[in-house]
């Protein structure tokens, strides 16, 4: 581990320079939240987007399977808005059981849920949490977005959060198309509304 620019970083990670970038991004998502009380997050990395919702929202929750990622996360987020971030390790599904993680050697942005192999790191499903108030939902999950909100089903369903989620090829590796993403979202009466790069954002149609 490695400190720059102020951020604990794993070894691998040459600065947090493109993540802090990625923050803008949210801002999409931001201009459609008319309430800003919890918010849920996945792929925490190192910390940057929670934190930058942190300044945000009222209460932020975040997930990072990656174990130097998390250790990373949880300083991070423990320095800059402690007691506002609940962080766990562990990703976002729709089934109760522990996966096995693909480690990248090239991004510590990129580890990611193997397909249909039996792991140890825990899921989380978004609908047993029983979170309230929950305003938005942010997900870089390589891959595993329509997993986590078919975990989301019953909280999307009360709470009508604003959600921006990213889809890119990695949708393929879990037996999704280009496009699935969107169809799904339109089953449960959202609309995309905007996009940049791989992040779309969705809103609620009531």
């Amino acid at each position: 581990m490695k400190t720059i620019d102020g951020w604990v970083c794993p070894d691998l990670l040459s600065g947090p320079g493109n993540y802090l970038g990625r923050c803008a991004h949210v801002e999409l998502a931001l201009a459609h939240t008319a309430k800003r009380r919890v918010a849920i997050q996945a792929g925490g990395h190192i910390g940057t987007v929670p934190c930058y919702l942190a300044g945000r929202f009222e209460r932020v929750y975040t997930f990072e399977p990656d174990a130097e990622n998390f250790t990373a996360l949880a300083a991070n987020c423990h320095a800059r808005h402690p007691g506002t971030i609940w962080a766990a390790r562990g990703v976002l599904g729709n089934k109760r059981r522990p996966v096995d993680l693909l480690q990248s050697t090239k991004s510590t942005g990129q580890h990611r849920v193997r397909p249909d192999a039996p792991g140890w790191t825990p899921t989380y499903r978004i609908d047993d949490l029983g979170l309230e108030d929950v305003d938005a939902i942010f997900l870089d999950v390589e891959g595993f977005e329509i997993a986590a909100l078919t975990g989301a089903l019953v909280t999307m369903d009360r709470w009508r959060p604003v959600i921006m989620a990213e889809e890119n090829k990695r949708a393929l590796d879990f037996g999704h198309r280009i496009g699935d993403l969107e169809a799904f979202m339109a089953a449960q009466a959202y609309q995309r509304v905007q996009g940049i790069a791989d992040d779309l954002v969705f809103i609620p149609l009531d």
